[in-house]
């Protein structure tokens, strides 16, 4: 009897242990769910998004906390960079152009994971300046990379990009207050967007992007940038994928046939059309026309749909 009661003690002390566990986990994943967790987390997306392609410097920091410095004419901003990326693969690849004698791959703290980007320091402007013209828009790890000339920090520019993304974050934090008054509906989130989404590219001014049809399967980024480089520099750019499902269930990434080529200035790209248009890439007579984005044309003929001037939307 004596046992029996104090297996009964043991048992009940072991319940109620069960029970308090789950009710602090309980506590935990409803703090996760929280507005103020909801805009943590959103911070962090924001601010990922912010350095890859958009910046140079990072702009986590207080603009207070930061010091004007005027542009480096020896310095490059390297964009779009692989989060494996390892510093003596990307100076080689730079060493192309010349010497360089500073490299700074950025990674999150407290791990090996780049941010997307990295600042670059050659040993004179004129080897900068090659890197730009030279290596801009190029293949690097199967990416297409970014190169442009150092611009500084700027102070005013951080603040003013920190106040509107403070904005959308209180906005966001709203509807999740909003959701938790009214029943704790659960808030949606958006999927993130890949990196090839267009919010991605490079910042440029309008008429800069050209539609590049009918180009061969098989063809590499860089076959199609060293051809389109004939009419102007080409700054960014990548052939368009779409996702396919293999027999093994895993997913590859195929051409669709077209790419979506970014030059510095629209210049550039008007020239791209003018020239380029019906010229040979690879055995295949190509069209070249201004990037417009997404548009759906109807043959009233045929019923056969037409998707032209399609913006990038797939990573690899």
């Amino acid at each position: 009897v004596k046992n029996s009661s104090a297996v009964n003690k043991m048992s009940i002390r072991f319940l109620s242990l069960l029970l308090i566990i789950s009710v602090a986990r309980a506590e935990v994943v409803g703090s996760s769910c929280s507005p103020a967790s909801i805009a943590v987390k959103q911070q962090h997306a924001v601010t990922w998004k912010s350095m890859n392609l958009r910046g140079g410097e990072d702009e986590t920091a207080s603009a207070s906390q930061i010091v004007a410095v005027p542009p480096n004419p020896k310095k490059v901003y390297v964009g779009n960079l692989p989060i494996n990326v390892q510093d003596d693969e990307l100076k080689e690849f730079l060493s192309k152009v010349g010497e360089v004698t500073s490299l700074s791959v950025r990674r999150f703290p407290n791990s090996d994971r780049c941010k997307g980007f990295a600042m670059a320091e050659f040993a004179s402007e004129e080897q900068a300046s090659a890197a730009i013209e030279q290596l801009g828009g190029s293949s690097f790890m199967k990416r297409s990379i970014l190169v442009r000339a150092d611009a500084g920090i700027d102070p005013a520019r951080i603040a003013a990009s920190q106040a509107k993304r403070a904005a959308a974050l209180a906005r966001k934090a709203e509807a999740a207050a909003r959701a938790a008054s009214n029943g704790g509906a659960p808030v949606k989130q958006r999927r993130p967007p890949s990196m090839g989404h267009p919010q991605f590219w490079p910042k440029c001014p309008p008429g800069c992007r050209v539609y590049v049809g009918n180009i061969k399967f098989g063809t590499p980024w860089q076959d199609v940038r060293d051809h389109m480089a004939k009419a102007g520099h080409v700054e960014f750019g990548k052939i368009i994928k779409a996702p396919m499902t293999n027999m093994d269930g895993s997913i590859s990434y195929v051409s669709r046939g077209f790419a979506i080529v970014q030059y510095r200035t629209p210049q550039d790209a008007e020239a791209a059309v003018t020239s380029l248009d019906q010229s040979i890439l690879n055995g295949r007579s190509i069209y070249v026309r201004p990037d417009q984005g997404r548009r759906r044309k109807m043959d009233s003929n045929t019923g056969d749909e037409d998707l032209e001037n399609l913006k990038v939307s797939e990573n690899q």
